[in-house]
Formats: C-alpha cells, structure tokens, sequence
C-alpha cells in the first residue's frame, strides 16, 4: 500500500551538524534547513545532474525586517520575522544553514550532479555562479 512509501524529514532544529548519510532519501537522508534544501536534496535522489538555483539571494543579514521570501506571505499566513532575533542569532541560523549548503554541495559532487547559482545579486556562493 501507499502508507509503506511514505517517509517525513523533520527540518535540522539542534545545533549538532551530524554527518549526513548520503541523498538516497528512502534512508537516513541529510537533514535541512529550509524547503529549498529539501528541494536540492530531492533533485539530487531523483538523478537530477543539472540544477540551476533562481531566487537564492541569502540577503537577510543586510535586509533586517524584510522578508527572507522572494514571494509576498498572505494575510492569514504567518511571517517570516527575523527581526525577532539578535543578529547574532541571525548569524548563526545562517552559519546552520551554509553549513547544510556545503554538504549538499558535497553530496551532489559525490553524485556526479552541477548545482549552479544564477540568483543575482546573491550571497549564496557556496554552489558557483554562471555569472
């Protein structure tokens, strides 16, 4: 039945960047997060080898109070705020989620894949730019 092909990742909460044990996602998988990593982790497991990143900016630590999306939330949806946090924290949320970056990046070389970042302006530069 359908029930035994379903699997749920939880997004990376704890601050130990335990060592992912590889893409194939029917298994322990790489831990993210934000959904555009799940994305990068799904395209990789589905044998993707050419993957261009759109809207990658990574602008929030220069743009403190805006919005991380590059989509408008709706009024009955709940906002991203990370003006609620300390820069710091800001900092290391970020840091997290470069870590995480760079292991995608790792396991999409270790599969033979291109991931390429044509987001401009952009400080994503862990996946190289076409630009």
């Amino acid at each position: 039945p359908l029930e035994s092909n379903r699997f749920f990742y939880l997004p990376i909460i704890d601050k130990f960047h335990r060592r992912s044990k590889g893409s194939d996602i029917t298994k322990a998988a790489l831990k993210y997060q934000s959904t555009s990593q799940m994305a990068l982790i799904i395209a990789l497991y589905m044998g993707f080898k050419d993957i261009r990143l759109v809207g990658f900016d990574h602008d929030w630590l220069i743009n403190k109070g805006t919005s991380p999306h590059f989509y408008k939330e709706q009024e009955n949806e709940t906002k991203v705020d990370f003006s609620k946090l300390t820069y710091r924290e800001m900092i290391e949320t970020s840091l997290n989620l470069f870590i995480i970056y760079e292991r995608i990046r790792h396991l999409a070389k270790k599969s033979n894949a291109t991931i390429t970042n044509i987001s401009t302006p952009s400080y994503l530069d862990v996946f190289p730019t076409a630009i």
